[in-house]
Protein backbone atom coordinates (compact mmCIF):
# COMPACT_ATOMS: atom_id res chain seq x y z
CA UNK A 1 0.00 0.00 0.00
CA UNK A 2 1.48 3.18 -0.86
CA UNK A 3 2.35 5.15 2.13
CA UNK A 4 0.31 8.58 2.43
CA UNK A 5 2.99 11.74 2.14
CA UNK A 6 3.84 12.91 5.94
CA UNK A 7 1.79 15.33 6.98
CA UNK A 8 3.73 18.76 7.68
CA UNK A 9 3.86 19.89 11.04
CA UNK A 10 2.88 23.63 11.43
CA UNK A 11 3.60 26.00 14.27
CA UNK A 12 0.73 25.61 15.68
CA UNK A 13 0.62 27.86 18.46
CA UNK A 14 -0.11 26.36 22.31
CA UNK A 15 -2.69 28.30 23.23
CA UNK A 16 -4.31 28.06 19.87
CA UNK A 17 -5.00 24.29 20.66
CA UNK A 18 -6.07 24.78 24.24
CA UNK A 19 -8.13 26.68 23.44
CA UNK A 20 -9.86 24.24 21.01
CA UNK A 21 -9.18 21.51 24.03
CA UNK A 22 -11.09 24.24 26.67
CA UNK A 23 -14.11 23.93 24.56
CA UNK A 24 -17.27 21.24 25.54
CA UNK A 25 -16.32 17.64 24.25
CA UNK A 26 -19.72 17.88 22.11
CA UNK A 27 -18.28 20.79 20.62
CA UNK A 28 -15.15 19.91 19.37
CA UNK A 29 -14.50 21.74 16.10
CA UNK A 30 -11.25 22.80 13.79
CA UNK A 31 -10.25 25.93 12.06
CA UNK A 32 -9.62 25.58 8.60
CA UNK A 33 -5.56 25.03 8.73
CA UNK A 34 -6.81 22.47 11.82
CA UNK A 35 -9.41 20.58 10.04
CA UNK A 36 -7.14 20.36 7.29
CA UNK A 37 -4.01 19.13 8.39
CA UNK A 38 -6.56 16.51 11.11
CA UNK A 39 -8.21 15.07 7.65
CA UNK A 40 -4.58 14.54 5.90
CA UNK A 41 -3.68 13.01 9.18
CA UNK A 42 -6.31 10.49 9.34
CA UNK A 43 -6.22 9.44 5.89
CA UNK A 44 -4.00 6.44 6.37
CA UNK A 45 -6.00 5.23 9.04
CA UNK A 46 -9.34 5.82 7.31
CA UNK A 47 -7.59 4.27 3.79
CA UNK A 48 -6.92 0.91 6.14
CA UNK A 49 -10.41 0.71 7.79
CA UNK A 50 -12.09 1.17 4.29
CA UNK A 51 -9.87 -1.58 2.77
CA UNK A 52 -11.00 -3.61 5.84
CA UNK A 53 -14.32 -3.25 5.26
CA UNK A 54 -13.99 -3.73 1.14
CA UNK A 55 -12.60 -6.47 2.03
CA UNK A 56 -14.88 -7.93 4.54
CA UNK A 57 -17.68 -7.51 2.32
CA UNK A 58 -15.70 -9.53 -0.89
CA UNK A 59 -15.05 -12.15 1.73
CA UNK A 60 -18.96 -12.64 2.42
CA UNK A 61 -19.78 -12.26 -1.11
CA UNK A 62 -17.69 -15.69 -1.75
CA UNK A 63 -18.84 -17.34 1.16
CA UNK A 64 -22.94 -16.72 0.29
CA UNK A 65 -22.51 -17.65 -3.01
CA UNK A 66 -22.58 -21.85 -2.11
CA UNK A 67 -25.87 -21.03 -0.10
CA UNK A 68 -27.38 -19.37 -3.04
CA UNK A 69 -26.06 -21.89 -5.29
CA UNK A 70 -28.51 -24.62 -2.57
CA UNK A 71 -31.06 -22.75 -1.92
CA UNK A 72 -31.69 -19.69 -4.05
CA UNK A 73 -34.66 -20.15 -6.53
CA UNK A 74 -32.81 -18.21 -8.95
CA UNK A 75 -28.98 -19.55 -8.35
CA UNK A 76 -27.70 -19.21 -12.06
CA UNK A 77 -29.05 -15.32 -11.80
CA UNK A 78 -27.69 -15.23 -7.70
CA UNK A 79 -24.34 -16.45 -8.79
CA UNK A 80 -24.05 -14.00 -11.80
CA UNK A 81 -24.68 -11.00 -9.72
CA UNK A 82 -22.49 -12.34 -6.93
CA UNK A 83 -19.45 -13.16 -9.16
CA UNK A 84 -19.98 -11.28 -12.69
CA UNK A 85 -20.66 -8.40 -10.82
CA UNK A 86 -20.50 -7.58 -7.26
CA UNK A 87 -17.09 -8.93 -6.96
CA UNK A 88 -15.86 -7.45 -9.53
CA UNK A 89 -17.14 -3.59 -7.66
CA UNK A 90 -15.45 -4.65 -4.73
CA UNK A 91 -12.51 -5.69 -6.70
CA UNK A 92 -12.36 -1.97 -8.85
CA UNK A 93 -13.14 -0.16 -5.62
CA UNK A 94 -10.36 -2.09 -3.23
CA UNK A 95 -7.80 -1.17 -6.14
CA UNK A 96 -9.44 2.46 -5.93
CA UNK A 97 -8.70 2.71 -2.22
CA UNK A 98 -5.62 1.02 -2.33
CA UNK A 99 -4.42 3.55 -4.44
CA UNK A 100 -5.70 7.29 -3.52
CA UNK A 101 -4.58 9.74 -1.21
CA UNK A 102 -7.81 11.57 -1.61
CA UNK A 103 -10.56 11.49 0.64
CA UNK A 104 -13.04 12.19 -1.67
CA UNK A 105 -12.08 9.35 -3.80
CA UNK A 106 -11.99 6.97 -0.88
CA UNK A 107 -15.35 7.89 0.14
CA UNK A 108 -16.28 7.22 -3.37
CA UNK A 109 -14.88 3.75 -2.97
CA UNK A 110 -16.34 2.89 0.25
CA UNK A 111 -19.59 4.32 -0.83
CA UNK A 112 -19.20 2.33 -4.24
CA UNK A 113 -18.70 -1.08 -2.25
CA UNK A 114 -21.81 -1.21 0.21
CA UNK A 115 -24.11 0.25 -1.67
CA UNK A 116 -23.02 -2.72 -4.43
CA UNK A 117 -23.32 -5.29 -1.75
CA UNK A 118 -26.61 -4.42 -0.09
CA UNK A 119 -28.43 -3.58 -3.63
CA UNK A 120 -27.67 -7.25 -4.76
CA UNK A 121 -28.53 -8.53 -1.85
CA UNK A 122 -32.07 -6.62 -1.78
CA UNK A 123 -32.35 -8.25 -4.93
CA UNK A 124 -31.62 -11.07 -4.29
CA UNK A 125 -34.26 -10.97 -1.10
CA UNK A 126 -36.67 -9.96 -3.36
CA UNK A 127 -36.42 -12.86 -5.94
CA UNK A 128 -36.42 -15.53 -2.81
CA UNK A 129 -39.62 -16.99 -1.65
CA UNK A 130 -41.03 -17.82 2.08
CA UNK A 131 -38.35 -17.88 4.39
CA UNK A 132 -35.26 -18.04 2.81
CA UNK A 133 -36.32 -14.54 2.19
CA UNK A 134 -36.89 -13.80 5.87
CA UNK A 135 -33.41 -14.96 6.03
CA UNK A 136 -32.08 -12.39 3.40
CA UNK A 137 -33.77 -9.72 5.02
CA UNK A 138 -32.22 -10.04 8.39
CA UNK A 139 -28.96 -11.09 7.77
CA UNK A 140 -28.99 -7.68 5.49
CA UNK A 141 -30.56 -5.81 8.30
CA UNK A 142 -27.99 -7.07 10.45
CA UNK A 143 -25.05 -5.76 7.97
CA UNK A 144 -26.30 -2.25 7.69
CA UNK A 145 -26.25 -1.73 11.67
CA UNK A 146 -23.28 -2.95 11.97
CA UNK A 147 -21.92 -0.67 8.71
CA UNK A 148 -23.38 2.03 10.40
CA UNK A 149 -21.47 1.72 13.44
CA UNK A 150 -18.30 0.85 12.27
CA UNK A 151 -17.85 3.01 8.82
CA UNK A 152 -15.26 4.49 7.87
CA UNK A 153 -16.17 7.26 5.96
CA UNK A 154 -16.69 10.69 6.51
CA UNK A 155 -19.80 12.52 7.70
CA UNK A 156 -21.41 13.35 4.95
CA UNK A 157 -20.43 10.50 3.05
CA UNK A 158 -21.25 8.27 5.28
CA UNK A 159 -25.29 9.83 5.85
CA UNK A 160 -25.69 9.48 2.36
CA UNK A 161 -24.54 6.14 1.72
CA UNK A 162 -26.25 4.56 4.74
CA UNK A 163 -29.56 6.91 3.68
CA UNK A 164 -29.30 5.13 0.29
CA UNK A 165 -29.01 1.45 1.49
CA UNK A 166 -32.29 2.01 4.08
CA UNK A 167 -34.16 3.82 1.33
CA UNK A 168 -33.90 0.84 -1.38
CA UNK A 169 -33.83 -1.58 1.79
CA UNK A 170 -36.89 -0.03 3.13
CA UNK A 171 -38.69 0.23 -0.44
CA UNK A 172 -37.72 -3.41 -0.83
CA UNK A 173 -39.29 -4.55 2.36
CA UNK A 174 -42.03 -1.88 2.20
CA UNK A 175 -42.89 -2.78 -1.39
CA UNK A 176 -42.25 -6.20 -2.37
CA UNK A 177 -41.00 -8.57 0.82
CA UNK A 178 -43.43 -7.52 3.06
CA UNK A 179 -46.86 -8.71 1.51
CA UNK A 180 -44.80 -12.18 0.89
CA UNK A 181 -43.63 -12.46 4.98
CA UNK A 182 -44.86 -11.58 8.51
CA UNK A 183 -43.62 -9.29 10.55
CA UNK A 184 -40.87 -7.57 8.41
CA UNK A 185 -42.69 -4.05 8.64
CA UNK A 186 -41.64 -4.09 12.75
CA UNK A 187 -38.19 -5.24 11.22
CA UNK A 188 -37.44 -2.65 9.00
CA UNK A 189 -38.48 -0.30 11.57
CA UNK A 190 -35.85 -1.42 14.15
CA UNK A 191 -33.30 -1.57 11.27
CA UNK A 192 -33.88 2.06 10.33
CA UNK A 193 -34.17 3.16 13.48
CA UNK A 194 -30.96 1.91 15.58
CA UNK A 195 -29.15 2.13 12.27
CA UNK A 196 -29.29 6.22 11.35
CA UNK A 197 -28.90 5.71 15.71
CA UNK A 198 -25.56 4.05 15.29
CA UNK A 199 -24.40 6.14 12.71
CA UNK A 200 -24.72 9.23 14.82
CA UNK A 201 -23.29 7.93 17.74
CA UNK A 202 -20.51 7.02 15.23
CA UNK A 203 -20.25 10.25 13.94
CA UNK A 204 -20.44 12.11 16.81
CA UNK A 205 -18.48 9.97 19.78
CA UNK A 206 -15.85 8.15 17.37
CA UNK A 207 -15.15 11.51 15.40
CA UNK A 208 -15.19 13.78 18.06
CA UNK A 209 -12.48 11.03 19.76
CA UNK A 210 -10.06 11.38 16.90
CA UNK A 211 -10.25 15.22 16.70
CA UNK A 212 -9.18 15.08 20.72
CA UNK A 213 -6.38 12.86 20.22
CA UNK A 214 -5.04 14.59 16.62
CA UNK A 215 -5.35 17.61 19.36
CA UNK A 216 -3.87 16.49 21.98
CA UNK A 217 -1.01 15.14 19.60
CA UNK A 218 -0.69 18.66 17.77
CA UNK A 219 -0.52 20.20 21.49
CA UNK A 220 2.34 18.08 22.93
CA UNK A 221 4.24 18.44 19.36
CA UNK A 222 3.68 22.45 19.68
CA UNK A 223 5.01 21.76 23.57
CA UNK A 224 7.91 19.40 22.24
CA UNK A 225 8.54 22.22 19.89
CA UNK A 226 8.85 25.30 22.06
CA UNK A 227 10.88 23.03 24.54
CA UNK A 228 13.75 22.84 22.12
CA UNK A 229 13.62 25.89 21.23
CA UNK A 230 14.21 27.44 25.01
CA UNK A 231 15.97 24.52 25.27
CA UNK A 232 18.62 25.70 22.23
CA UNK A 233 18.32 29.17 23.48
CA UNK A 234 19.75 28.34 26.77
CA UNK A 235 22.54 26.65 25.18
CA UNK A 236 23.54 30.01 23.25
CA UNK A 237 23.34 31.91 26.08
CA UNK A 238 24.98 29.55 28.22
CA UNK A 239 27.95 29.48 25.51
CA UNK A 240 27.93 33.48 24.74
CA UNK A 241 29.20 36.10 26.41
CA UNK A 242 26.29 38.44 27.37
CA UNK A 243 28.08 41.62 26.89
CA UNK A 244 30.15 40.95 23.22
CA UNK A 245 27.82 38.52 21.75
CA UNK A 246 30.79 36.10 21.18
CA UNK A 247 31.75 33.23 23.05
CA UNK A 248 32.30 32.93 26.54
CA UNK A 249 35.32 31.26 27.74
CA UNK A 250 33.52 27.72 28.91
CA UNK A 251 32.73 27.80 24.88
CA UNK A 252 36.04 28.28 23.83
CA UNK A 253 37.34 25.44 26.01
CA UNK A 254 34.49 23.22 24.27
CA UNK A 255 35.22 24.47 21.05
CA UNK A 256 39.06 24.32 21.59
CA UNK A 257 38.59 20.62 22.62
CA UNK A 258 36.80 19.30 19.48
CA UNK A 259 39.27 21.04 17.13
CA UNK A 260 42.39 19.23 19.35
CA UNK A 261 40.43 15.77 18.77
CA UNK A 262 40.29 16.40 14.74
CA UNK A 263 43.38 17.56 14.96
CA UNK A 264 45.01 14.57 16.52
CA UNK A 265 43.31 12.70 14.40
CA UNK A 266 43.95 14.02 11.69
CA UNK A 267 47.46 15.08 11.95
CA UNK A 268 46.58 18.70 11.39
CA UNK A 269 47.61 21.78 12.55
CA UNK A 270 45.33 24.22 15.37
CA UNK A 271 46.58 27.81 15.01
CA UNK A 272 45.28 29.59 18.69
CA UNK A 273 45.77 33.58 19.25
CA UNK A 274 45.08 35.82 22.40
CA UNK A 275 44.52 39.11 21.86
CA UNK A 276 44.63 41.95 24.41
CA UNK A 277 43.43 45.60 24.79
CA UNK A 278 46.25 47.84 24.91
CA UNK A 279 45.61 50.39 27.81
CA UNK A 280 42.43 49.55 28.22
CA UNK A 281 42.04 50.48 31.72
CA UNK A 282 43.34 54.13 30.16
CA UNK A 283 40.37 53.69 28.51
CA UNK A 284 38.18 53.12 31.02
CA UNK A 285 39.27 55.68 33.36
CA UNK A 286 38.96 58.29 30.65
CA UNK A 287 35.65 57.64 29.16
CA UNK A 288 33.49 55.47 32.09
CA UNK A 289 32.82 52.01 32.34
CA UNK A 290 29.83 52.13 30.43
CA UNK A 291 32.16 53.31 27.09
CA UNK A 292 34.19 50.53 28.31
CA UNK A 293 31.50 47.96 27.41
CA UNK A 294 30.94 49.89 24.00
CA UNK A 295 34.23 49.42 23.07
CA UNK A 296 34.87 45.66 23.94
CA UNK A 297 31.58 45.27 21.91
CA UNK A 298 33.24 46.76 19.38
CA UNK A 299 36.51 45.33 19.35
CA UNK A 300 34.83 41.69 19.32
CA UNK A 301 32.66 42.47 16.35
CA UNK A 302 35.88 43.99 14.47
CA UNK A 303 37.46 40.54 15.63
CA UNK A 304 34.70 38.24 14.99
CA UNK A 305 34.51 39.47 11.32
CA UNK A 306 37.90 38.27 10.50
CA UNK A 307 37.70 35.34 11.94
CA UNK A 308 38.73 32.57 8.68
CA UNK A 309 35.74 30.22 7.87
CA UNK A 310 36.01 27.22 11.13
CA UNK A 311 37.36 29.85 13.62
CA UNK A 312 35.94 30.61 16.75
CA UNK A 313 36.66 33.98 18.72
CA UNK A 314 35.40 34.14 22.72
CA UNK A 315 36.44 36.58 25.31
CA UNK A 316 38.53 34.99 27.84
CA UNK A 317 38.34 37.28 30.33
CA UNK A 318 37.77 41.46 31.02
CA UNK A 319 40.05 43.25 27.52
CA UNK A 320 41.14 39.58 26.70
CA UNK A 321 40.11 37.63 23.50
CA UNK A 322 40.87 33.88 22.10
CA UNK A 323 41.11 32.66 18.61
CA UNK A 324 41.02 29.21 17.65
CA UNK A 325 41.73 28.56 14.14
CA UNK A 326 41.34 24.38 12.99
CA UNK A 327 43.74 23.65 10.28
CA UNK A 328 45.86 27.03 10.65
CA UNK A 329 49.92 26.06 10.34
CA UNK A 330 52.25 28.63 11.21
CA UNK A 331 52.72 31.12 8.60
CA UNK A 332 48.89 31.18 8.42
CA UNK A 333 48.43 32.03 12.08
CA UNK A 334 50.98 34.76 11.99
CA UNK A 335 48.92 36.19 8.82
CA UNK A 336 45.36 35.97 10.75
CA UNK A 337 47.01 38.09 14.09
CA UNK A 338 47.62 40.45 11.57
CA UNK A 339 44.37 40.22 9.99
CA UNK A 340 43.08 40.77 13.52
CA UNK A 341 44.99 43.47 14.52
CA UNK A 342 44.22 45.40 11.76
CA UNK A 343 40.62 45.27 11.90
CA UNK A 344 40.66 46.29 15.04
CA UNK A 345 43.41 49.23 14.32
CA UNK A 346 40.34 50.19 11.78
CA UNK A 347 37.84 49.96 13.40
CA UNK A 348 37.79 53.60 14.29
CA UNK A 349 37.38 53.15 18.42
CA UNK A 350 40.02 56.09 19.76
CA UNK A 351 40.97 55.88 23.45
CA UNK A 352 40.26 58.83 25.36
CA UNK A 353 43.18 57.62 27.69
CA UNK A 354 46.41 58.26 25.29
CA UNK A 355 45.38 61.45 24.05
CA UNK A 356 42.81 60.11 21.75
CA UNK A 357 44.52 57.51 19.46
CA UNK A 358 43.43 54.21 18.05
CA UNK A 359 42.59 51.60 20.32
CA UNK A 360 44.78 48.59 19.23
CA UNK A 361 45.59 45.60 20.66
CA UNK A 362 48.40 42.98 21.12
CA UNK A 363 48.22 39.69 19.93
CA UNK A 364 50.65 36.76 20.35
CA UNK A 365 49.87 33.28 17.86
CA UNK A 366 50.91 29.81 18.04
CA UNK A 367 50.09 26.58 15.73
CA UNK A 368 50.83 23.29 16.92
CA UNK A 369 50.44 19.65 15.63
CA UNK A 370 48.82 18.06 18.46
CA UNK A 371 51.03 15.09 19.70
CA UNK A 372 51.41 12.77 22.83
CA UNK A 373 53.83 15.27 23.91
CA UNK A 374 52.24 18.38 23.02
CA UNK A 375 49.14 19.39 24.88
CA UNK A 376 46.21 22.16 24.47
CA UNK A 377 47.93 23.99 27.69
CA UNK A 378 51.34 23.88 25.90
CA UNK A 379 49.82 25.89 23.24
CA UNK A 380 47.60 28.00 25.69
CA UNK A 381 50.85 28.85 27.23
CA UNK A 382 52.55 29.46 23.87
CA UNK A 383 50.82 31.91 22.94
CA UNK A 384 50.07 33.63 26.13
CA UNK A 385 54.27 33.64 26.26
CA UNK A 386 53.83 35.23 22.74
CA UNK A 387 51.28 37.57 23.62
CA UNK A 388 53.60 38.97 26.82
CA UNK A 389 56.16 39.28 24.17
CA UNK A 390 54.35 41.61 21.75
CA UNK A 391 53.30 43.93 25.40
CA UNK A 392 56.78 44.05 26.18
CA UNK A 393 57.75 45.09 22.51
CA UNK A 394 55.62 48.42 22.50
CA UNK A 395 52.30 46.82 21.65
CA UNK A 396 49.70 47.15 18.90
CA UNK A 397 51.70 44.01 17.05
CA UNK A 398 51.86 40.44 17.01
CA UNK A 399 54.53 38.12 18.13
CA UNK A 400 54.41 34.45 17.55
CA UNK A 401 56.17 31.35 19.49
CA UNK A 402 56.47 27.97 18.80
CA UNK A 403 56.00 26.04 22.58
CA UNK A 404 56.31 27.48 25.32
CA UNK A 405 59.74 28.12 26.45
CA UNK A 406 59.34 26.05 29.91
CA UNK A 407 58.47 23.35 27.72
CA UNK A 408 60.91 23.35 24.46
CA UNK A 409 62.68 20.21 25.01
CA UNK A 410 59.51 18.01 25.20
CA UNK A 411 58.09 19.05 22.04
CA UNK A 412 57.65 17.24 19.10
CA UNK A 413 59.81 18.78 15.84
CA UNK A 414 56.68 18.66 13.73
CA UNK A 415 54.64 20.82 15.59
CA UNK A 416 57.16 23.90 16.11
CA UNK A 417 56.33 27.04 14.33
CA UNK A 418 59.53 29.20 12.96
CA UNK A 419 58.48 32.69 14.13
Amino acid sequence: MPESAPVEERAFDARRIEAHLARPWYRISLDSDLERDFRDDSMKFRRRHVLVEIAILAGMCLAVAPIDYVEHPFWPLALALRLGVLLPVLAFAFRLAFRTDDNQVLDVAAALSVCAAMSVVTLLACLAEGELTARYVTVQGGLILIYSALTGQRVRSALISVGLILAAYDAAILLVIAPKTRGMSAYVGFVTVFSLGLLGLRLFVFERSQRLHFLNRQLQISLNRDLTRLTRELAILASTDALTGVSNRRAHEEHLDHAWADAVRRRHWVGLALIDIDHFKLFNDAAGHEAGDHGLVAVARALQNSLPPRGQVARYGGEEFVVVAPETDPKAVLDLGERLRRAVEACGLVNPGINGRAVTVSIGVTSVIPSSVVQKEDALRAADHALYESKRMGRNRVTAQALPPNSMGHHDPEGRMIA
